[in-house]
Parts: structure tokens; C-alpha cells; sequence
């Protein structure tokens, strides 16, 4: 948990955790209250970790894919059970899926697609570009 300092230039030991990993950081702060760039070197320091690459690459596709859903769900006036209804699955499987609780399968991916009047494409593409 942060603590303020009254002291500017106060030292305070914090732990931070990558990939299941803690480290004890001593840093100093030159204001009270917290650094603003600290979220971006978290950040960067997390996707040197293979595992945490992959893992936030998997999750920004079906971020992408459930926000471009929710675009055109609002641009057809669809609501969840009418999606669910034209692409022919459960609307409790989609509430999963939109949520992000669900890891659907590509064939469900395809439906919901197509419900909305798109058609789900997988595309490979270079590292980094």
C-alpha cells in the first residue's frame, strides 16, 4: 500500500510483482504521492517476460474483437439477446464472451460475427508489425 510523506525526497520500500515475481524497490519520490510515469516502466519492464508477451497479446485480440462486436451491436441497435438469437448460441454464452469471462472457440468467434453482419477472419502477421 502507497504512503504519503509529509518529507519530500522521503525513501519507502515497495514491492512489485512480475510474473509472480516480488521485488523490494527502494525508491524516492520528489513529490507526495505517486509517479506519474510508473504505469508505462511497469509496463515495459513486464512485456521483457516472454510469458507475459504472450499472454498480452492473446487478451488484446479479444479485446479488440469483443469492442468492434460492441460497435456494431450499437450502430444495428442490437441488443445482447437479439445477438445471440441471430447468431444462433446461447445469450448467456455471449454475456460470457463480452464480458471477457469466456475463452470461446473460433467457431463461436464466427457466429457472433456473423450476427452482427461481419465475418470473422484470422490473419497471421510478423512480430512487431
Amino acid at each position: 500500500m502507497r504512503r504519503h510523506y509529509e518529507r519530500a525526497e522521503a525513501r519507502k520500500t515497495d514491492l512489485i510483482m512480475f510474473g509472480g515475481i516480488i521485488e523490494v524497490k527502494k525508491l524516492k519520490y520528489n513529490k507526495i504521492g505517486t509517479d506519474p510515469d510508473i504505469h508505462h516502466r511497469l509496463f515495459e519492464k513486464l512485456m521483457k517476460n516472454k510469458s507475459a508477451q504472450d499472454a498480452y497479446n492473446s487478451e488484446e485480440v479479444m479485446f479488440n474483437f469483443i469492442e468492434d462486436i460492441k460497435k456494431e451491436m450499437v450502430r444495428k441497435h442490437l441488443t445482447n439477446y437479439a445477438l445471440a438469437k441471430k447468431a444462433a448460441i446461447d445469450h448467456q454464452v455471449l454475456a460470457r464472451i463480452l464480458s471477457g469471462q469466456k475463452n470461446a472457440e473460433v467457431a463461436t468467434l464466427a457466429k457472433v460475427a456473423r450476427g452482427v453482419g461481419a465475418r470473422l477472419e484470422l490473419v497471421l502477421q510478423k512480430q512487431g508489425a
